[in-house]
């Protein structure tokens, strides 16, 4: 995934990025009613003047009425008392979407719950979603992916995340190990874990460490990930050979080619020098890609002469 940019428009959402945020009383609203210190006639007031405004106010505290959490028995209460019928809710498919994010994007909500909203657009919008609860929460504080994970929600939006070369590495680390450890059906392991672990710039002890959780779990999904790393030349030595003793325990001929491939590889030193010059090579070739697929402006082609004549 590359750079990191807010949607103009959402999947079935026609609304503007710059109308996807909410305005003071929509803010004021939804931070009131979250808020479990204060009386309940603020809170059922908050909620029944989202009622009021209807569309995405609506949909928005519909969701904080009814999001899954350690407030939810609390707000369902306030939602009865405040006699605002949600059976039959009154907005549209898109002023849902815009619901959530008015919620992920409202400082004053509890961080839980900005949570659930921003997973919530993962789901609905998927990469798109993930864009957009990117550009809605801060950027640096994502590590909550790796507790939701362990508690079985929030899978989908931690794949994209430790895919996400614009996100902090050691956060991904933090959160590809809630996956690595995480119960997939047997034989299938995410392709965003493979590639972490494969990442050269991972250190080798973390790469190590996811390849070793998939093992715990499920030996033989592990197999791959195991010599991968036995066979990378950029991971130490020591991590290399401890990943050859756990492929003993699961493959014994894997890790007996892994052990012979040893001594072929070539030395770290070396192995850092070629990665950095092939990467050099690379940023090269896409900086003189480009410049062959940007157009010159039109008048480039004019002689000298022609354009003194033109801009005189």
């Amino acid at each position: 995934m590359g750079g990191m940019e807010r949607p103009e428009l959402l999947p079935d959402c026609e609304v503007p990025a710059r109308r996807r945020q909410p305005d003071d009383f929509v803010e004021t609203c939804l931070t009131r009613l979250a808020d479990d210190s204060l009386a309940d006639n603020w809170r059922i007031g908050s909620l029944q003047g989202c009622s009021v405004r209807g569309g995405s106010a609506m949909a928005a505290a519909s969701f904080v009425v009814g999001a899954d959490g350690p407030r939810h028995n609390d707000l369902q209460r306030i939602a009865r008392e405040s006699r605002v019928g949600f059976e039959r809710p009154d907005f549209t498919y898109a002023e849902y979407t815009v619901g959530l994010c008015y919620v992920a994007a409202t400082k004053g909500v509890p961080a839980g719950l900005r949570h659930r909203a921003a997973d919530a657009l993962v789901h609905r919008a998927d990469e798109a979603g993930y864009a957009e609860a990117r550009s809605l929460l801060p950027k640096n504080g994502w590590g909550w992916l790796a507790d939701a994970v362990r508690e079985g929600w929030a899978v989908w939006t931690a794949h994209l995340f430790i895919a996400d070369e614009t996100a902090a590495l050691t956060t991904r680390l933090r959160v590809g190990l809630a996956l690595a450890e995480h119960d997939y059906p047997v034989g299938y392991v995410p392709d965003s874990l493979e590639r972490l672990v494969a990442h050269p710039q991972v250190p080798s002890a973390d790469r190590l460490a996811l390849a070793a959780a998939v093992a715990r779990r499920a030996p033989k999904d592990s197999v791959t990930l195991l010599r991968r790393l036995a066979s990378d030349p950029l991971a130490q030595a020591g991590h290399r050979m401890q990943a050859i003793g756990l492929l003993e325990g699961i493959d014994l001929g894997e890790a007996e080619k892994m052990r012979a491939r040893q001594t072929r590889l070539p030395s770290g030193r070396t192995a850092r020098s070629q990665h950095r010059e092939a990467a050099e090579r690379a940023e090269r070739d896409t900086a003189a890609r480009n410049d062959r697929e940007t157009p010159e402006p039109w008048w480039c082609g004019l002689s000298r002469r022609s354009r003194k004549s033109w801009t005189t």
